[in-house]
């Protein structure tokens, strides 16, 4: 007998989808009824209220606020907006407060019924009709609206007040961007993306031309407070103002830098004292920038009248050569050399590694095994004696040739606060030198060193930690993997100095202390700072606008340079694209 088909039933899928609308109107049920327990609770309870006078007297509530609403022209504001489905793209813009303010004014004004006891007070009769949008015109991040009722009202509203011609929104947009060290394609593609409207690329060159002049002009009122304070506040007379200085060079690329910074900080307040741009077009060697920078930074120092004391820098030979060769000042004295401390050992634990290991056939030649565990050491034993020579060059070599007294377990010539000198329980914790190959062989590695060959650049135990530190924070202001012109580089380096200045040294909250595998000598911590002010960025927002309204307008652009093409017998065409020479170029764009 054949068997009755089967019958196909609901699937689970269809259970589940069911169920969930049950619960979702269950919901939906239990929040409704909650809702109306508490409107009746408000009436007078809820067994004393049914649902038709509850109804009722929410719909009398609602006409009697609607009529007020209609008499007075003043709706009750909500604190949540809903933005319907498919106007997430709706047109954005940038409004100032005062803008609103009129705003507000002007439609009070319209709205006033015609019923008003005075009607005649603003010079005619106002319109009840009410306003509607008509056109929406966007001038930068500035929307210009026009605003129009049934019976022909019209008027035209900015969404920003104007400061002379340009309109204060569009100004401080543009002290925004320029201020913040981001690309001109980040901006665009950031406007873009929000959909905010964007600065012309007119605009933007033309309020670089005013913003350049009035970082400038900040740059060095910073730098001559720095110098002063560097001095001492001016209480030296003008002959007698000394400082010492640490310089470094900051080459604008990696490769072949087209310009370089060649930066002058004090030793005491740490702050930018003084900065020599130097571009191809003065000297085509990018490697000879340094020199021809530190000679300007020089120039500059003799025209101030400031003595320069000591001069701290990576250990450069040019530069040695250079303060070597300069002339005594007046009363005699001259500039001292100082070489980076951190230069100078950052290589000796690498080094030492050729006379502590290496292969068996020439152990005791070249290298000893009873020097394999005193690398990192005798690299600190490098730093302990220079910052404790009290600046004497034989103290300073006679404690380096200690070092291998010490790992001989001698201790005679040890400094007295050692604890291998206290401690008549010291054990040493490295490997004793018994092997008089392994005591040569640390002697002649120590002899080697530039610290010991050179000990003079060295007594003051300087370093170039801030200079180095300095050109790191420049990278948020200038990536070195953009090229910029002239004007675009200046201002951002203003802006870095001025950032420097104002926070170098600021204080910290507390320090945090983070152990690494791979640095397990490093337990010193670090520092958790406090916000940044910014109060330059203020000053020099201030200082742009006021430029402008005294104006009245932003600065003209200056016509480009022309391009100088050349045509070769072989048909190539090149074209001289230094802009150098030249306060603006495309590339400042």
């Amino acid at each position: 007998m054949g068997e009755f088909p089967k019958r196909n039933g609901p699937s689970e899928r269809h259970w589940s989808v069911c169920f969930l609308q049950t619960r979702r109107k269950r919901a939906q049920r239990e929040r409704m009824e909650e809702k109306i327990k508490q409107v009746k609770t408000l009436m007078g309870g809820v067994d004393a209220t049914t649902n038709t006078d509850m109804i009722d007297t929410l719909m009398d509530c609602y006409v009697s606020t609607r009529e007020r609403f209609l008499s007075s022209g003043t709706a009750p504001l909500c604190d949540f907006q809903p933005c319907p489905v498919g106007r997430e793209r709706q047109g954005l813009f940038v409004v100032a407060e005062d803008s609103l303010r009129y705003l507000l004014a002007t439609v009070s004004q319209h709205d006033e019924p015609v019923s008003s006891p005075d009607p005649e007070k603003h010079g005619k009769p106002r319109c009840p009709e009410a306003l509607t949008l008509r056109k929406v015109t966007y001038i930068g991040h500035v929307a210009v609206v026009k605003i129009q009722c049934r019976r022909g009202c019209i008027y035209r509203w900015t969404s920003s007040p104007h400061v002379g011609k340009p309109f204060l929104v569009n100004l401080r947009i543009a002290h925004g961007y320029l201020s913040s060290g981001i690309l001109p394609n980040q901006y665009q593609r950031i406007c873009k993306a929000a959909g905010i409207g964007k600065l012309s690329d007119d605009k933007l060159k033309k309020s670089m031309i005013l913003y350049s002049e009035v970082v400038d002009a900040m740059v060095t009122a910073s730098m001559e407070k720095a110098m002063d304070e560097e001095i001492g506040d001016g209480e030296q007379e003008e002959e007698e103002s000394k400082l010492s200085i640490v310089t470094d060079a900051r080459h604008a690329q990696r490769r072949n830098s087209h310009r370089s910074d060649i930066m002058a900080l004090g030793q005491t307040k740490h702050r930018v004292l003084g900065y020599a741009p130097v571009t191809k077009a003065e000297e085509v060697s990018s490697q000879r920038h340094e020199m021809r920078g530190t000679k300007k930074l020089y120039d500059r120092f003799d025209e101030l009248g400031v003595q320069i004391v000591d001069h701290a820098h990576d250990r450069s030979n040019v530069i040695n050569k250079l303060i070597r060769d300069r002339q005594p000042y007046p009363d005699g004295s001259k500039t001292t050399n100082s070489n980076d401390t951190w230069h100078a050992t950052k290589g000796i634990a690498r080094k030492f590694k050729k006379v502590s290991h290496g292969a068996k056939r020439t152990e005791g030649v070249t290298w000893h095994a009873e020097l394999a565990d005193k690398g990192a050491p005798v690299k600190t034993h490098f730093y302990w004696c220079m910052a404790r020579c009290g600046g004497s060059e034989q103290v300073l070599r006679e404690s380096l040739l200690n070092i291998v007294d010490h790992y001989r377990n001698q201790h005679q010539n040890c400094h007295e606060g050692s604890r291998c000198r206290r401690d008549q329980n010291y054990l040493p914790t490295k490997l004793i030198l018994t092997d008089q190959r392994a005591v040569d062989l640390l002697r002649t590695f120590i002899t080697s060193q530039d610290v010991y060959k050179h000990a003079s650049d060295y007594v003051r135990c300087r370093d170039t930690l801030y200079v180095e530190s300095f050109n790191n924070a420049c990278l948020q202001y200038l990536d070195k993997r953009i090229f910029f012109g002239s004007m675009n580089y200046g201002l951002r380096m203003g802006l870095a100095i001025l950032d420097w200045n104002e926070h170098v040294d600021r204080h910290a909250t507390s320090r945090y202390v983070k152990y690494s595998v791979a640095n397990p000598r490093q337990n010193e911590g670090q520092r958790v700072l406090v916000a940044k002010t910014n109060t330059f960025l203020h000053d020099i927002e201030g200082t742009f606008v006021g430029r402008v309204r005294h104006n009245e307008d932003l600065p003209a652009l200056p016509p480009r340079r022309a391009r100088q093409d050349v045509q070769h017998e072989d048909g190539d065409r090149f074209s001289d694209a230094d802009d150098s020479g030249s306060g603006y170029s495309s590339s400042d764009e």
